[in-house]
């Protein structure tokens, strides 16, 4: 699976998320989640979601789960991801 952003639903249905994904070893881990009302999906470009960055281990344990500037609210830029402090 090349890095990417992928587009899933969360069981729960109360949010639409999008993630990217790292390789560790042969296997792919979630790298950024991003949260998003259902409705508001597709405004990557827009201060919409919120996003988290889960970190790993070099044996693909996940060490931290982090909120962009360290903030839970839904105000965040999906294509900014990389840019925000975690």
């Amino acid at each position: 699976m090349p890095k990417s952003t992928i587009p899933f639903h969360v069981s729960s249905g109360q949010y639409a998320v999008r993630a990217t994904y790292i390789q560790i070893g042969n296997e792919w881990y979630p790298e950024y989640i991003g949260e998003f009302a259902p409705c508001d999906q597709n405004k990557i470009l827009q201060p919409v979601c919120r996003i988290r960055k889960v970190s790993y281990d070099a044996k693909g344990n996940a060490v931290s789960t982090l909120f962009a500037n360290d903030c839970a609210k839904f105000n965040k830029i999906w294509a900014n991801r990389a840019s925000y402090t975690y």
